[in-house]
């Protein structure tokens, strides 16, 4: 004989991003239970972030292309300072004091370390497309040549 079992209740579909996102929420009320306002307003001070990077080498030097949507070039810093590439910058805010930014708010920093052979005095960028484009160029000694093998 074969038991059936019918039951009135609807059949729901289990959500794992739910319970995790219920999990979440749970979490976050006993860490603001537990330390208060101090952990409000550190998360809503500016958050940084790092923009996507890409590095190219060619004959000539190194292109170190960043990811930099919304910015303007007096947002954003370039420095060198020994054999470190340093990009940053910070979301301008409007009139209205909010930052103005559709992916990421607040600032960034990129690091990079620079290779011997290079002309840290002649490197230059350019930012078009939100895209910004840093050229460092090598030196002569480092840039490679031929060389003819001779007889004898």
């Amino acid at each position: 004989m074969a038991l059936s079992v019918r039951s009135s209740a609807p059949v729901v579909r289990w959500d794992s991003f739910r319970e995790y996102g219920d999990l979440q929420r749970q979490f976050d009320g006993l860490v603001q239970s537990v330390f208060g306002p101090a952990v409000r307003e550190q998360s809503a001070a500016p958050r940084s972030w790092r923009p996507v990077a890409d590095v190219t080498e060619s004959d000539a030097g190194y292109v170190v292309s960043l990811e930099v949507p919304g910015f303007r070039r007096d947002e954003i810093q370039i420095s060198v300072e020994g054999d470190t590439l340093t990009v940053g910058g910070e979301y301008a805010k409007t009139e209205e004091g909010e930052p103005r930014h559709a992916r990421r708010a607040g600032r960034f920093q990129y690091r990079t370390l620079l290779p011997k052979g290079v002309a840290a005095d002649q490197i230059g960028a350019s930012l078009a497309d939100g895209v910004l484009r840093v050229s460092v160029p090598k030196t002569g000694e480092t840039q490679p040549r031929t060389i003819e093998i001779t007889e004898g």
